[in-house]
């Protein structure tokens, strides 16, 4: 008759085990989530900074010839004033 009993607690016991085990796990994965994010931010905002700096670097590259070029039209419209 006492083994009905025991198996009815060892497996209330196991059950519990479980329940925490899951619970164990659901932590885990909520303790390492918020890393994971903040390091994929961090990988985000660097290659929009590399993107930014690549853009600016060709509107310096482009924009330094075009204003020699509009002051060079300036002077040229000046000496035609003379």
């Amino acid at each position: 008759m006492p083994f009905p009993i025991v198996a009815a607690v060892r497996g209330t016991i196991g059950a519990g085990i479980n329940r925490l085990n899951s619970a164990t796990n659901v932590i885990n994965t909520q303790v390492q989530k918020p890393d994971f994010c903040s390091k994929l931010h961090a990988g985000r905002e660097h290659w929009t900074s590399r993107r930014n700096m690549s853009k600016y670097q060709v509107l310096e590259q482009t924009g330094i010839p075009a204003l020699a070029q509009s002051n060079q039209n300036e002077q040229a419209v000046l000496k035609l004033l003379q």
